[in-house]
């Protein structure tokens, strides 16, 4: 069984759910090693450290003992600038790792040059029991370089495995595309 502290906006099985660690399966430190890294990835916690009860009377039953440190859930980041080819830019990204108050993830960026405007919002769901992540994205970009207008709009959802070396991923996502050379008919895909 595993033993939390420092959680006060997510709950234990969230945290439980980043673990390969099965309770009677056999583990190792590189399991533990990849929990601490599946957490720490996550985007929910600014410190973790976990560590196995080897001492136990019973080590098919082992105690998990996890201590994190909560990261902020809400980041913005911004900048400006000007550049003799681009002339302005500017970009923004606003991050919320806990819309819902059960870890739902929400992130958007943004950017703006004399050739590139675009921007997305993304949503990822923490991992579920089946160590499966769950994302869904809408993305709209434009972009006109040497008189080529391009406009592009994307949406789709990606759900991956927590295991780095044995991931699977399901995606599915739609694309429509449009096309505007100067002087030549445009063109559409998707």
């Amino acid at each position: 069984h595993m033993e939390d502290e420092g959680l006060s906006k997510y709950t234990s099985a969230m945290v439980k759910n980043y673990s390969s660690i099965r309770r009677g399966e056999p583990y190792n430190e590189a399991t533990l090693e990849q929990f601490i890294r599946n957490l720490n990835s996550s985007g929910y916690f600014s410190s973790v450290q976990a560590s196995i009860d080897t001492a136990s009377e019973h080590p098919e039953d082992a105690t998990v003992r996890v201590s994190v440190i909560e990261a902020s859930t809400k980041t913005f980041e911004g900048g400006i600038g000007y550049s003799t080819d681009l002339r302005y830019t500017a970009k923004i990204s606003y991050r919320d790792v806990n819309i819902d108050g059960h870890g739902l993830q929400m992130l958007f960026d943004a950017q703006y040059d004399a050739e590139t405007q675009g921007g997305s919002l993304r949503f990822v769901q923490p991992a579920n029991a089946s160590g499966w992540i769950g994302s869904y994205v809408l993305g709209g970009n434009q972009t006109d370089i040497e008189s080529l207008v391009t406009k592009t709009l994307s949406g789709g959802t990606r759900w991956t495995t927590l295991d780095p070396r044995r991931e699977r991923a399901l995606s599915a996502i739609f694309y429509d595309d449009q096309q505007y050379p100067d002087g030549a008919p445009s063109s559409h895909s998707h």
